[in-house]
């Protein structure tokens, strides 16, 4: 019996929380199920399942890394290798992208990953189609007048059969949010930091335009040191304020003890000994057995003891604030360690603040001086004095990080104009538009990381100071007058006393008038009440009179002194600047604008079946295109909210407001009655905030995690695409050692040495599609340089280039490579068109006759592919067409006209000079967003997946690889 054509195909998910095989079921359910309707015989048989074991060793050999723990740099070698490249113009234009990704493929060693990817293939036979069906699509090529006649794409003839099998790429669990409110925040705060380091690298790319422009250098300066301030020493310097902070509970306990100072040396010294064995034993281990023994034995018991001995000639309160710090050291030096490889320098800025903020505990706690009454002991106010004052300091090393954010961030607007300039000089003329949308990526990178971080950081902030006070009752003996005095060293960077003073005495008094104005509608209550016999209304007026009273007697203890709680409440409202409020109606402005350009596709999810008809799906579509046009204004409105509106505030009340005692009997109606309105506004806000989450921070931080949970998942699946570090375990190596497992696998030979499969069809959604451009252009410009994959020689990746002979189709869905990463990375995605959207100008409204600006890109021979084909709806916010523009109906028909039956209108576009016609096609499937291309409401897919399967095997393989380049 003859051998039946083998077709593989090959299902790549996109982003959220996948599950293994979910995606191949898809595929071969929407096989199974569309083409076995009408009563008519099934095209597919049942679908049987089997498990494959592939070996997945790294996909480049691995480069030695050795970068110290003290250096800043981040990885940017890709950039001089890409900017020393030569060959043709389009051997350029793709060169950043690969370097890019050569980067993060060079030091990956697997050492997280299995040796093998396990997963299912599901195969089916596919018997011939039946006669009759309607076509697949409509073709029309580009700037023709008018469709060609529908026709069946060429399959098998008549009688003959093919062995289906669809395999699966999974790569979510390489990227996926941990469960618990802890991991959420943790996640959280990684992706909006990292996101800043994705904006530097637009700008890093883009100046390798410009490499002889001054403007380019300071604004790379720039970029480069606000992201480093804010992804370095803002978290750092917060997780070291929360360890000085929280020290305070053992060292009230150890303070209480007989012998607290011997116990915290003893236990210190024991687990530093412990610590310091193991590493000298890892490093040279004994040769003898019992002296193994003795080091794991005794390092413990004789460590303890050396600091048992130590604490003996030390003062208690010395000996427990060492110990402490030792601890707070340790904790210090493992965040920076574990840091480090998600971002250079962190170990450096993790021991050097920890050091310097350990020098000013001891010097403060040398002068902390006498108690002035109270519960406390003198130790311990002495340690909690000195643990106040230090983090002072603290906070104001967090404030001059702050400033450089701002700073730095504010001074990309005046050089932006430099860029400009640079600009007219060069000999490209589309140098411009592409410096100007890297520009927009560096600002909205820094608009979008800076403001939610501060504003995340503040809240738990206030929920932090307000249950450790009074929960924990720590810094309940001081005296907030003892802190700082008016007009002391830190004015510029914590709160002046007398300033907080008048904020709390103000808020107070202001509650005070409110609770009275209150009582006296009780009063009235009650009186009317009583007069019309009501006593159960009485009785409710007589309760909030008296709740009114307590709340009076509250506000005027509240407004007498101010207190530690108090104060901290004040050092926060400094920290966030008058210009708090504004900030957060412009990110919120920034925030709405966004939802607005996505709630009609949204809404239109829920009803996505049908949605096929012409006019719906324009009006959707230009809807969309208006919103892409308006995401200049959300990068104004978010930069302005995350880096200029609150380094105005800050300059404004210092240069202005803090020149002036606190505070007037009456409140200006200038710039200074604006600032301290404001002010007045942040204080009181902070402190509600804190309350609530003194009472409900589990259940509002689970339900956060719980519910917010899906939104994060998906900005990690981006993020974490696009990461860098770890070096030895970036994401994207990972996810490209599963995919080449994959293509090796159908690349091979079966048992008998004839080949495996004899067409190959990969179909992939959203990131799946960007990964596989991404990999193929790779691959592609692996085996020019002459290194290439030699199991991946019927593909034309070996190391020869040799002519392929299996021919590999992909179709793409929901594609992001145009509408997103070559708007936000123009240079590394250049190959995908050399201008990105809404650089010069607008996108135009829906045409009614497709047509493409430039066809030439991205060119499917170019990055190894045989045939590319891309299905989008009109509303998908990730990826719309990649060649045609402006096209967003179904049909050339009417308004009215579009649904399912009709067959959809096919912009075919041959590359410039390509042997093969047809080679690229893109169509509109209707109305809807960025899901639902797997199911049931989406039959274009279905039957254009089916057409493709049936012609895998007569497609002519792709020529050979570009020409080398060094």
């Amino acid at each position: 019996m003859a051998r039946l054509p083998r077709i593989a195909v090959i299902a790549v998910h996109g982003i959220a929380d996948q599950q293994p095989n979910d995606t191949n079921r898809a595929v071969a359910s929407l096989l199974a199920e569309h083409f076995g309707q009408d009563g008519r015989p099934a095209t597919y048989t049942p679908f049987e399942s089997h498990t494959l074991q592939l070996p997945q060793p790294p996909v480049y050999p691995a480069a030695q890394q050795h970068q110290s723990l003290l250096s800043f740099e981040e990885r940017r070698g890709y950039i001089e290798r890409a900017a020393t490249s030569k060959g043709t113009d389009r051997d350029v234009e793709e060169r950043l992208g690969y370097e890019f990704m050569r980067m993060q493929l060079e030091g990956h060693t697997s050492t997280l990953d299995a040796r093998s990817y396990e997963t299912t293939v599901l195969r089916s036979i596919r018997r011939p189609v039946p006669q009759g069906r309607a076509a697949a699509i409509e073709i029309i090529e580009a700037g023709a007048s008018a469709p060609s006649a529908p026709a069946h794409d060429a399959g098998p003839a008549d009688g003959e059969r093919q062995v289906v099998d669809v395999f699966e790429v999974f790569w979510a669990d390489l990227s996926r949010l941990g469960s618990g409110a802890l991991s959420f925040f943790g996640t959280l705060y990684q992706v909006l930091l990292h996101i800043g380091t994705l904006g530097r690298q637009a700008v890093d790319d883009a100046a390798t335009e410009h490499p002889d422009s001054a403007a380019w250098r300071w604004i790379n300066r720039c970029q480069r040191w606000s992201v480093r301030a804010l992804t370095l020493f803002v978290p750092l310097l917060n997780v070291l304020l929360l360890c000085i902070g929280l020290a305070v509970v053992p060292a009230a306990w150890l303070l209480d003890q007989s012998r607290g100072g011997s116990i915290a040396l003893a236990l210190v010294g024991g687990a530093v000994a412990a610590a310091a064995s193991y590493l000298l034993m890892r490093r040279r281990v004994p040769t003898s057995p019992r002296l193994w023994a003795a080091y794991a034995v005794l390092s413990l018991p004789a460590g303890a003891a050396a600091g048992w001995a130590l604490s003996e000639a030390v003062v208690p309160l010395v000996a427990i604030a060492a110990a402490l710090w030792l601890v707070i050291a340790g904790i210090m030096a493992a965040a920076g360690h574990m840091y480090q490889r998600l971002r250079a320098g962190a170990f450096t800025a993790a021991i050097g603040s920890t050091a310097v903020a350990a020098v000013a505990f001891m010097v403060l706690l040398s002068v902390a001086g006498e108690p002035r009454g109270g519960p406390l002991s003198v130790a311990l106010w002495s340690y909690e004095s000195a643990t106040l004052r230090t983090m002072q300091v603290v906070f104001s090393g967090l404030v001059v990080s702050w400033f450089v954010v701002t700073l730095c961030g504010a001074l990309l607007v005046p050089l932006w104009f430099g860029a400009k300039r640079a600009a007219r000089k060069h000999t490209d003329p589309q140098a411009w538009p592409r410096a100007r949308a890297a520009l927009r990526t560096g600002r909205l990178a820094l608009g979008l990381s800076a403001g939610p971080v501060l504003l995340l950081t503040i809240v738990l902030w206030a929920g932090v100071f307000t249950t450790s006070v009074e929960r924990l009752h720590v810094f309940e003996g001081q005296r907030a007058a003892d802190l700082v005095p008016s007009g002391g060293l830190f004015l510029r960077t914590v709160p002046d006393l007398a300033k907080a003073t008048w904020l709390d005495r103000t808020a107070a008094l202001d509650d005070a008038a409110r609770a009275d104005a209150a009582l006296n509608i009780a009063v009235r209550d009650s009186a009317i009440a009583d007069s019309a016999g009501q006593i159960s209304r009485q009785q409710r007026a007589t309760t909030q009179i008296a709740e009114r009273k307590a709340d009076i007697t509250m506000s005027a203890a509240d407004a007498a002194e101010l207190t530690v709680p108090e104060y901290l409440q004040a050092l926060l409202s400094a920290s966030v600047t008058a210009g708090a409020p504004v900030a957060l109606v412009l990110g919120i402005a920034g925030l709405v604008l966004l939802l607005w350009m996505a709630l009609p596709s949204v809404r239109t999810e829920a009803s996505v079946r049908g949605a096929y008809r012409n006019g719906e799906t324009r009006r959707l579509g230009n809807w969309l295109s208006r919103g892409l046009d308006g995401t200049r204004s959300v990068i104004h409105l978010l930069f302005a909210a995350g880096i200029l509106v609150p380094l105005a505030g800050a300059l404004t009340e210092s240069l202005v407001a803090s020149r002036l005692p606190w505070m007037p009997e009456g409140v200006s109606n200038g710039i200074v009655g604006i600032l301290v309105r404001a002010d007045l506004l942040t204080y009181r806000a902070l402190g509600t905030i804190g309350s609530l989450l003194l009472g409900s921070a589990f259940v509002a931080f689970g339900l956060l995690a719980k519910y917010g949970g899906s939104a994060v998942d998906v900005l990690l699946d981006i993020d974490n695409y696009l990461r860098t570090r770890p070096v030895d375990a970036t994401p994207r190596a990972r996810i490209a050692a599963r995919y080449l497992s994959v293509l090796r696998y159908v690349a091979s030979a079966d048992d008998d040495g004839a080949p495996r499969y004899d067409g190959v069809v990969i179909i992939a959604h959203s990131l799946g599609a960007l990964v596989t451009a991404d990999l193929f252009l790779f691959l592609k410009h692996e085996t020019a340089n002459g290194r290439g994959d030699p199991a991946l020689a019927r593909l034309g990746f070996d190391p020869g280039g040799s002519v392929p002979d299996l021919a590999v189709t992909l179709f793409s869905m929901g594609n992001p490579l145009r509408q997103l990463l070559n708007r936000f990375f123009p240079h590394r995605y250049r190959w995908v068109r050399a201008v990105p959207d809404n650089a010069e100008a607008s996108l135009p409204d829906a045409s009614s006759r497709p047509h493409a600006a430039d066809f030439t890109r991205p060119d499917p021979h170019r990055i190894g592919l045989a045939r590319w084909e891309s299905a989008y709806r009109s509303g998908d916010y990730v990826g719309r067409s990649l060649w045609s523009d402006s096209w967003y109906s179904r049909t050339l028909g009417s308004d009215d006209e579009g649904s399912y039956g009709e067959a959809p209108l096919a912009v075919v576009v041959p590359p410039t000079g390509s042997p093969q016609r047809g080679v690229v096609a893109e169509y509109c499937i209707g109305s809807g967003a960025h899901t639902h291309y797997w199911d049931p409401s989406a039959p274009d897919i279905a039957d254009r997946l089916d057409a493709l399967i049936a012609d895998a095997k007569s497609v002519k393989p792709v020529g050979r690889p570009p020409s080398p380049a060094p």
